[in-house]
C-alpha cells in the first residue's frame, strides 16, 4: 500500500445514535479512487453497526465524497452474517436489539467487516474484539491560566477550564487492562434575543461535538497502576458558551489494541501540525485490506467497542460569570441589517439546537 497522507472521518457514536465529526487531513495527489471505510459496532440497548464509505477527491480542499457500494456485511467470529443496509448517501446503518436471534453482539466475540464496490473491488478487516467497559467514577473541573503567543511573537494570558476522568482500566475477567477512549460533547444553554419586536424569546439547549485538541486515548497497560486519575479530557478557553451553564458529557469507551493505535495515530497528526488543517507528515494504519490487490490504496479503520456515559455541570459562576451569548456584545443586527450572531436572532438555526431540556439537566 502507498503511503499517504489521508482525510479523516472521525465517527462519533454517542448513545444508539451516530454522528459525524471529520477531521481533515490532506491527502498527496497520487491516490486515485482511493476509498476510506469508517466502521463500528456499539454494544447498547439496542446495539448499533454503523459504517461510512467515502472517496478521497478534490485534494486541495481536503473533502471526502459519500458512495454507495454494493454490499456492505459483517460476519462474527462463527460464520454468522448480517447485511447492513443503505441509511443514506455512502451511510449505512442498523439497530440490532437484546435478544435478537439473527446476530447478537456479545462481549468477548470478534467481528469482521467485508464492504464489495460496485465496480466489484472487495475490502475485508481482520477480526475486532468487542471488550467490557470499565465504568468511569468521576469528572473534575478546574480554571487555569495559559499562557498564550500571538501573531506577533507577545505573550499573554487567557483563563481557560479543563475536565479530568478518574476512572479504573481493569476489564473483568482479562489481564490485559483496558485500552480507552474518549469522545466529548458540550452542551449549553442560550436565551436567543430576536430583533422583531413581537418575535418569542427563546430558550434553546444546543449540543456540539469537540473533536481536534481533545480526542484522548490512553492505553491501560502503558501506566504503573490500574487507574487513570486526573487525566484532561476536555480543555476550553472560557467563553459565552458557558455564560448560561454548561453540560460536558464524556462518553468512555474500551478498545481493542488495534483501534488504540489506529487513533493515536489520528492524534499525533493533529498535534504534529499545529492545528487540525494543516498538512503533517505521516500515514495513519487501517485493518482494511483487498485479498486481490494487496496494493490497493484503502484507508479508515473498523473496530467495536461499548461505552459509558458520565457528564458534569459547569455552572457560570464556576468559571467567573462570563457574560451570555445573547444578545451580543455589538447589538443583534449588524450595520447591513443581518443578524450578528445566528443563535441570537434564532438559537433554533443551530444544527443540534432543541427547546427541549435534556432529561439530565437538572441545574
Amino acid at each position: 500500500m502507498k503511503a499517504a497522507i489521508i482525510s479523516t472521518a472521525v465517527i462519533l457514536a454517542i448513545g444508539q445514535y451516530s454522528c459525524l465529526d471529520q477531521i481533515d487531513l490532506p491527502a498527496p495527489p497520487g491516490v486515485e479512487d482511493a476509498l476510506v471505510i469508517q466502521g463500528s459496532i456499539i454494544k447498547s440497548t439496542p446495539s448499533v453497526i454503523f459504517v461510512l464509505v467515502s472517496e478521497l477527491f478534490d485534494f486541495t480542499s481536503n473533502t471526502l465524497k459519500p458512495v454507495n457500494v454494493r454490499l456492505v456485511e459483517v460476519m462474527d467470529e462463527n460464520g454468522v452474517i448480517l447485511k447492513i443496509p443503505e441509511a443514506g448517501l455512502g451511510r449505512y446503518r442498523i439497530e440490532i436489539p437484546d435478544g435478537s436471534p439473527d446476530f447478537s453482539v456479545e462481549f468477548g466475540k470478534s467481528y469482521q467487516l467485508h464492504v464489495v464496490t460496485r465496480d466489484g473491488r472487495e475490502y475485508f478487516t481482520n477480526y475486532e474484539p468487542l471488550y467490557e467497559l470499565p465504568v468511569p467514577d468521576s469528572l473534575s473541573m478546574e480554571v487555569f491560566e495559559a499562557t498564550v503567543v500571538a501573531a506577533d511573537g507577545s505573550l499573554s494570558t487567557k483563563d481557560k477550564v479543563r475536565v479530568q476522568v478518574y476512572t479504573s482500566t481493569d476489564i473483568p475477567g482479562m489481564e490485559d487492562r483496558a485500552r480507552l477512549k474518549w469522545d466529548v460533547e458540550r452542551t449549553y444553554r442560550v436565551t436567543d434575543s430576536p430583533p422583531g419586536l413581537f418575535d418569542p424569546i427563546k430558550v434553546c439547549y444546543l449540543t456540539e461535538n469537540v473533536v481536534g485538541a481533545n480526542l484522548q486515548v490512553v492505553d491501560g497497560n502503558d501506566r504503573t497502576t490500574d487507574r487513570v486519575d486526573e487525566f484532561t479530557v476536555y480543555e476550553s478557553t472560557i467563553t459565552s458558551a458557558f455564560g448560561e451553564g454548561m453540560y460536558v458529557n464524556v462518553y468512555q469507551q474500551s478498545i481493542s489494541a488495534g483501534a488504540f493505535e489506529y487513533w493515536r495515530q489520528v492524534k499525533l497528526l493533529i498535534e504534529r501540525s499545529g492545528n487540525m488543517f494543516e498538512p503533517p507528515a505521516g500515514r495513519i494504519s487501517t485493518n482494511l485490506t483487498n485479498p486481490n490487490d494487496p496494493d490497493d490504496d484503502i484507508f479508515g479503520y473498523f473496530y467495536c467497542y461499548t461505552q459509558d456515559t458520565i457528564r458534569l455541570y459547569i455552572d457560570p459562576e464556576d468559571v467567573m460569570s462570563p457574560p451570555p451569548s445573547c444578545p451580543p456584545p455589538g447589538g443583534v443586527l449588524n450595520e447591513a441589517g443581518d443578524c450578528a450572531v445566528a443563535v441570537c436572532c434564532d438559537c433554533l438555526s443551530h444544527l443540534r439546537s432543541t427547546l427541549a431540556k435534556p432529561e439530565y439537566w437538572t441545574e
